[in-house]
């Protein structure tokens, strides 16, 4: 399948959401104005699961059967970066280890605070069990899907790298999705049954999400958009984009709350923390870009498809970079005044996040991409390594 330019707009953006929400409340305290949605990064980690159930759909169905490989390749794809950037994350932190500790004595955010007690609980046990990737499969204690299994994993503030909590959703909702393109492959009964056992299971655990990209996936292959007219359309979308950023803006609006009651009965673990109108706002908000062709155009533009490119590294290496150069930038111009300060973290913060995922993102993400396509694939000898002819055969031998 092609690659969907305007996806990449909008990962770009939900990624600078979720940089945005750790600088501001690590070195400002959390906003609660307006301008909330711009560092919604629930909202933003919501995004990203519903564009991947929507592209790994038609990805998966070019080999619905061979569940194996799939996941081997999907483990490959996020496993790898996920180790690099926490070797990046523990070089950082032998730097200067208690430069988060002095930052948030001085901007006193109760976040940084909370954050900065809990790095004395992380063990290189714990640290092991990030690289080797026993917590993307097992989860967090607040975030594994099994709640049993979940008590017994030590929390996500334990993690050099607490992002990468959502590295457990994002693999088993892989799982989920290739789980309904092969029931696709089988009978209609089969699919319309795992579908509805799948909603019956999930609730309204984010896990719901690849769900609904699924689904939107499915729909979109259909002729069903096309019967509106453009005008229609449009207005439709942008109505949606709208209502979806009232949402993750926490405005109330009426009746968003009965879906959350009829779902809310699933067997998988829900996490307190996460509020069900982001979660029905990333819905709507996903499903008004899919039916605007202006939004998505302005999502395409070069710029917005840069950020997108730089999304998982950025999403990966900013929190130890916060962490480490951030605070360390955030004394040195303390005398300044906190919000001079402030923002002089997130300059310097930006600045060197971009400039090493510009490196991660080639050295690293792009490599672990291609190796899991290759996974699984017959070695053809190249040409080089094919045994020469000998001279008098060389003639007879060309086409």
């Amino acid at each position: 399948m092609r690659r969907i330019d305007y996806f990449d707009g909008v990962r770009g953006l939900a990624a600078m959401q979720v940089l945005g929400d750790h600088y501001s409340s690590s070195f400002t305290g959390r906003p609660s104005h307006w301008l909330y949605f711009l560092t919604a990064s629930d909202a933003a980690v919501f995004l990203f699961f519903l564009m991947s159930g929507f592209v790994l759909t038609p990805s998966f169905r070019k080999d619905p059967n061979d569940v194996a490989l799939n996941m081997a390749k999907r483990g490959v794809r996020l496993g790898v970066p996920v180790a690099a950037a926490l070797i990046v994350a523990l070089l950082l932190h032998s730097v200067a280890p208690n430069a988060a500790a002095r930052s948030a004595e001085l901007s006193h955010s109760r976040y940084m605070i909370d954050q900065t007690n809990r790095l004395d609980q992380v063990s290189w046990s714990n640290y092991l069990a990030d690289v080797m990737g026993v917590t993307m499969l097992a989860g967090y204690k607040e975030t594994g899907l099994i709640a049993p299994l979940a008590d017994r994993m030590p929390g996500s503030a334990t993690s050099l790298d607490p992002p990468i909590w959502s590295l457990h959703i994002e693999l088993w909702g892989s799982a989920l999705v290739l789980l309904l393109v092969w029931a696709s492959t089988q009978s209609r009964l089969t699919y319309l049954g795992v579908s509805a056992g799948a909603i019956a299971v999930i609730g309204v655990n984010p896990l719901l999400l690849f769900l609904v990209g699924h689904f939107c996936a499915r729909v979109l292959e259909t002729e069903l958009v096309d019967r509106y007219t453009r005008i229609a359309s449009q207005l439709l979308g942008a109505l949606l984009v709208t209502v979806g950023i009232a949402l993750c803006s926490n405005v109330q609006l009426p009746g968003i709350w009965w879906p959350h009651r009829l779902l809310d009965h699933g067997r998988l673990h829900t996490y307190s923390w996460f509020w069900w109108p982001h979660e029905l706002g990333a819905i709507v908000l996903f499903a008004g870009i899919l039916l605007s062709p202006s939004i998505q155009k302005c999502l395409s533009w070069p710029a917005m498809r840069y950020l997108g490119r730089m999304s998982f590294p950025v999403y990966l290496l900013h929190w130890p970079i916060m962490m480490v150069a951030g605070s360390c930038v955030y004394l040195w111009t303390a005398t300044l005044g906190p919000r001079i300060a402030a923002a002089a973290a997130l300059a310097a913060g930006v600045a060197l996040t971009f400039s090493l995922a510009e490196l991660f993102e080639r050295w690293c993400d792009r490599p672990a991409v291609e190796l899991g396509r290759r996974l699984g694939k017959p070695h053809t000898p190249s040409q080089r390594s094919a045994p020469a002819l000998p001279r008098t055969q060389r003639k007879s031998a060309a086409p």
